[in-house]
């Protein structure tokens, strides 16, 4: 190091400390949120947010209410987690975007340029995805259906094997995934190594560490962006149409970047999802006997899920309403996921209660589902898997808090303009695992669902945080 770099970074590195400081230390207007205290004058609260953001933020609502502003590492992020007032912010798409944050990590965690970056916030990107939206999603489900067949066929066997479930899963849901939306032959063991160690850093990367300081990161996010750029004929309609549309405006480097945040989204909550249902139905004897004769029904008018049955994948999928019901709790239960906002001008905000509270331009808006997935106002005995708690025959299930009718009770995938798109076709991929491991194989859990892992809270679907073993092999087909 030179002898000037020897002062000038120290100099740069207080710099910016003060003015971070600065920030914070600014006097706090009276009609903005209350700013929760830390003692880290950098930091702020990252490191109780990190260790369990759900308690800490539970401890932050019996102090401030509903609304709080929170300072974490350079941000102000202030947490609306009243659920009556989700509506309102994600209704306010003027003073409220969320196209900054889709820019800032698709550079940070993705790699992609700014150009890149822009392209990623543009109406032409997302137009694509209406192929894997109702009803265009038949094509997309079918192959689902050939792969998973092919991959529980291969898994097969005829003596007992215990292994453990997300293990389980993540080999079978892993390969399947690839090759139906990116083409056969796009899988490859070293291609499952490669994701799960850059999946492992994801949320340092979303945090803002540079790829660079994290060994192998930059290489193993360099292999999945030149893995998924060959061209195969049978990719999916979505992939074939998003790489066209990428390269005409995209260098290689930003469009491999493009495809391996698609992959991301593809792979990163889906197989934990999965593995929660497939945890909790098969600790759960009642919910696996009901899930169990709703097959039976189905299988009868539908006929069984297979390579060529298109009648199960555009009718019988719909059909399994108990399943959607016990899937769409057990992600209540492990979806940590986090809805943000930047404020882009600033606003005045009405809150459920009545009090009107001034937001920052600059600052972050941030929802927490999680908080009210576990109230129990909305949900009674909610730490307790209820397979049929979103099942009501005829009608759809409602559910309150202080006597008013909550409109988002649930929030698994998103809300507003940045709602999963995939959420369809994950359903449905979630739905036919489960189908074809239930009615195929004679498989129970050895141990009981796993505590969640907590270090990715915010960021999605929890991972478990132990194993949950199973035993399985064949068992005669249900007729």
């Amino acid at each position: 190091m030179s002898r000037l770099a020897k002062y000038v970074l120290p100099v740069g590195l207080a710099a910016a400390g003060v003015a971070l400081y600065k920030r914070f230390a600014d006097k706090q207007l009276v009609d903005e949120p209350p700013l929760v205290s830390s003692s880290l004058p950098i930091a702020g609260c990252a490191f109780q947010y990190g260790r369990d953001a759900g308690a800490f933020l539970r401890r932050c609502q019996e102090r401030y209410g509903d609304v709080f502003t929170v300072p974490i590492f350079g941000r102000r992020m202030t947490f609306v987690l009243n659920p009556h007032d989700t509506p309102t912010v994600l209704r306010n798409t003027e003073a409220l975007s969320f196209s900054p944050l889709v820019f800032e990590m698709t550079m940070k965690v993705f790699g992609a340029g700014p150009r890149g970056a822009q392209l990623s916030v543009d109406d032409r990107v997302h137009d694509l995805y209406r192929s894997i939206k109702p009803p265009y999603l038949s094509p997309v489900n079918h192959t689902l259906q050939g792969q998973l067949d092919s991959v529980i066929s291969a898994a097969t066997s005829e003596q007992f094997v215990e292994e453990d479930l997300y293990r389980l899963v993540y080999r079978l849901l892993f390969p399947v995934t690839c090759d139906t939306v990116f083409g056969q032959g796009t899988f490859s063991a070293a291609l499952q190594r490669n994701f799960e160690s850059f999946d492992e850093r994801f949320q340092l990367l979303a945090a803002g560490v540079p790829a660079s300081v994290l060994p192998g990161c930059e290489r193993q996010r360099a292999f999945i962006a030149d893995r998924l750029a060959q061209p195969r004929e049978n990719a999916s309609t979505l992939h074939k149409d998003r790489d066209a549309m990428l390269r005409e405006h995209l260098n290689g480097h930003d469009t491999g970047r493009h495809h391996v945040a698609l992959f991301w989204a593809a792979q990163a909550n889906t197989i934990p999802a999965a593995f929660w249902a497939l945890a909790y139905l098969l600790s759960d004897a009642t919910a696996r006997a009901a899930i169990m004769q709703e097959l039976r029904t189905v299988i009868a008018s539908c006929g069984a899920p297979g390579p060529n049955n298109q009648r199960f994948v555009e009718q019988g999928l719909k059909q399994l309403v108990l399943l959607h019901s016990a899937i769409e709790e057990a992600l209540r239960l492990r979806t940590g996921s986090m809805t943000l906002r930047s404020v882009v001008k600033a606003f005045d905000f009405a809150a459920d209660g009545g009090r009107v509270y001034r937001l920052r331009q600059g600052d972050y808006l941030c929802l927490y589902p999680s908080l009210a997935h576990g109230d129990p106002q909305i949900f009674a005995d909610p730490q307790t898997f209820k397979f049929d708690r979103f099942y009501s025959a005829g009608q759809p299930t409602a559910f309150f808090k202080n006597g008013k009718r909550i409109v988002t009770p649930l929030m698994l995938f998103g809300g507003g303009v940045s709602m999963c798109p995939g959420r369809y076709m994950a359903m449905a991929e979630i739905k036919l695992l489960a189908a074809m491991l239930l009615l195929r194989w004679e498989i129970d859990a050895l141990d009981p669902v796993p505590p969640p892992d907590l270090r990715r809270a915010g960021l999605g679907v929890l991972t478990p945080r132990a194993q949950q073993r199973v035993r399985y092999r064949a068992q005669p087909a249900i007729a």
